[in-house]
Order: C-alpha cells, then sequence, then structure tokens
C-alpha cells in the first residue's frame, strides 16, 4: 500500500467530506422499524429462494418457485439498491443490505447511506432493521446458524489516513447481539482486508471432512463412513463455500481466488471460480462447473443454485443434482444473482 503514499490521506478526505456530509442529510429518513416475526418455514418445505436482479433499474429482490418455475418481485426501492443478500445455513433466515450510491474513487471503493433489513423466509415480508451509514467496503457472514455478522470500514470523521473497522453481530431475527470497532492507520497498517485463512476445516454428516491447506496448495476430502476414504485436489485457491447434500452423499464446494474476496480492492477480471461435486460413495469429484468471477451457489431440495455471468449478462442457472443436468435458467434484463448481480472485477493496474 505504500507505494500510493500522500495520495490516501487526499482520497480519505475527499471521503470523509463526502460521505459524511451526505450521511447525516440522509440519516434522519424515517423508517417503520417493525420487529420481525419468527419464520416458519422448515428446511423440508423449501421450495423456493430469494435473489437480486434489475427492477425499475435498480437491483431489488426476487423470489423463484421452483415447483412453478416462476418468478416473482418480492422488494424494490426507487433510491436504494440492493448490493448484498445473505441465507443463514439451514436457508430459514435471510438479510440483505441496501445503498442509496455505490461506486469507485481512485482505488477506493464506496458505498453511501446503507441499511440493514430483514426478510421473512415464510412471508416474504421485508422489515427495516437498521441504518448504517456510509463507507469504503462492507463484508457479511454467518457466524453460527444464529449469528449474522457485518463488517464495515469507514473513513475516520477527524484523523484522515484512519479506517474505522466496524463489525456488527446480529441474532437471525435482526436484533443486535454486539458491535466492535478496530482502528487502522493507513500509514502504518495499510488498508484493512477480511481475514483469509490459510488453512480451512469443514465437517460435515458421516464422518465427512474437506481441508485447504494453504502450504501445500491443495484440498483434501476425508470420510470415515466409506472404509476411510481419502482424496486431494491440487488446488490454488482456497475453500469459498461448501454445502452437503445428505440424499445422495453429494459434497458440493466452490473455490475462489484471494484477489476475488478482496471484494474490489485490486482484482483481477480474469480470475475463475470453480464448483466441485464430489461423491462421497465412490470417492471422486463427478462434475466440474467453472467460469469467472465467484460462483455463489445454493442447494435447494434437489437442485443446485449458481450464478454465472457478469453485469447484465448475469444469470442464475439451476441443475437437476440426481441427474446433473439443466432444469432452469433465470435471466432478467440487468441480470440477476444469488448475491447480488455480479459486477466485473475491478483492476487497479
Amino acid at each position: 500500500m505504500a507505494r500510493f503514499g500522500f495520495i490516501y490521506p487526499l482520497l480519505i478526505l475527499l471521503f470523509v467530506a463526502v460521505f459524511y456530509g451526505c450521511s447525516d442529510k440522509n440519516s434522519d429518513r424515517k423508517h417503520e422499524n417493525r420487529s420481525p416475526q419468527k419464520t416458519k418455514t422448515s428446511t423440508e418445505d423449501i421450495s423456493s429462494f430469494f435473489f437480486v436482479g434489475t427492477i425499475k433499474k435498480n437491483p431489488g429482490l426476487y423470489k423463484f418457485n421452483i415447483n412453478e418455475r416462476k418468478t416473482t418481485r418480492v422488494w424494490s426501492n426507487p433510491i436504494e439498491k440492493v448490493i448484498e443478500l445473505s441465507y443463514s445455513a439451514n436457508k430459514k433466515y435471510a438479510f440483505f443490505l441496501t445503498a442509496e450510491n455505490i461506486g469507485r474513487l481512485g482505488v477506493f471503493p464506496y458505498l453511501s447511506d446503507v441499511r440493514l433489513y430483514f426478510i421473512d423466509t415464510f412471508s416474504s415480508e421485508v422489515s427495516f432493521i437498521k441504518f448504517l451509514g456510509s463507507g469504503l467496503q462492507i463484508y457479511t457472514s454467518w457466524e453460527s446458524k444464529t449469528v449474522f455478522k457485518i463488517i464495515f470500514n469507514c473513513p475516520d470523521k477527524k484523523i484522515v489516513t484512519y479506517i474505522d473497522q466496524k463489525t456488527k453481530f446480529y441474532n437471525v431475527l435482526g436484533k443486535e447481539l454486539s458491535n466492535q470497532l478496530k482502528i487502522f492507520d493507513l500509514t502504518k497498517d495499510g488498508y484493512p482486508k477480511p481475514a483469509i485463512k490459510k488453512n480451512q476445516k469443514y465437517s460435515f454428516d458421516k464422518g465427512l471432512n474437506i481441508f485447504y491447506t494453504d502450504s501445500t496448495k491443495s484440498i483434501s476430502i476425508n470420510q470415515s463412513s466409506h472404509f476411510g476414504n481419502k482424496l486431494s485436489i491440487n488446488s490454488d485457491q482456497p475453500i469459498g463455500y461448501s454445502e452437503y447434500y445428505s440424499k445422495s452423499e453429494y459434497l458440493f464446494f466452490s473455490t475462489t481466488s484471494n484477489s476475488l474476496l478482496d471484494n474490489g480492492i485490486s482484482n483481477n477480471n480474469s480470475e475463475e471460480s470453480n464448483i466441485y461435486m464430489y461423491s462421497a460413495k465412490e470417492n471422486k469429484i463427478i462434475k466440474n462447473w467453472v467460469g469467472k468471477g465467484i460462483k455463489n451457489f445454493i442447494i435447494v431440495n434437489d437442485y443446485l443454485v449458481f450464478d454465472e455471468g457478469y453485469q447484465k449478462d448475469s444469470k442464475i442457472k439451476i441443475i437437476e443434482i440426481n441427474t446433473q443436468k439443466d432444469f432452469f435458467i433465470i435471466k432478467l434484463k440487468g441480470g440477476c444473482g444469488l448475491r447480488n448481480i455480479p459486477q466485473i472485477p475491478y483492476n487497479q493496474n
């Protein structure tokens, strides 16, 4: 980060002036802040899923019913754009973030007037949770089945070379559990990025484990339920997401390059990601889907659902798991995706 020298303070100073000037004007916008009710959805009866697509020029929320092959509009706003949709692991709970403006100034991305919402996955009712303000980058993840985490990097209001990293934790219904603040000095610490684990381990039913080891650049799959089977795959990319389909003992996992996971600071638009389909019974990879960008995916009943393409050409593919054949492709004017509308990664070089 040192190669930008004195430019950093100037850029941050611009951010402070622009963001907090706009944020102070808009933070008093009135919202109906209703407490979400407990969702009735069970993992057994999920036949639909939410996704992000363009509605009247802004990214909004849609719902797709697999049984009916039907797409319906759920939520949109003429001012706010949906920038991130996130499901809990069991698909019972979901949150989404919006921003009024998104863009880039120099090497930095920016987001203005970010808001957090909760979706009742049973009724499709949307509830406003909290106004988060403006900043540079935002990341979301599920710490567990019941705890949702948001990390928001923002310019410090007083010292132009400082970045405030705000971390908030919420329960599944949107109640804030705790918050943390960590301050980074750009001249000493560099720009804060999400921690990328060099070694990863995920465990599933029937003694199935998957590991990624950075030192050996390999993914290992071990399973005690099938005579201690083991499989090793060479990979420069860490595991992005994994999910187990217990009906046929298939493990799905994606691999994504670290530069794509950095979420826009110094991405290379030629980076590709993968989705692998591993059979525990056969102890081998039986299918692989590869493409540019992050291949977000979920399993809905007996279907694998994942993103493909960028921007207005982006679409969502639905694959029947047991046959591995295409079932349906969702295409919308302006593009669509499971977490957001996939954008071409920024390359600062």
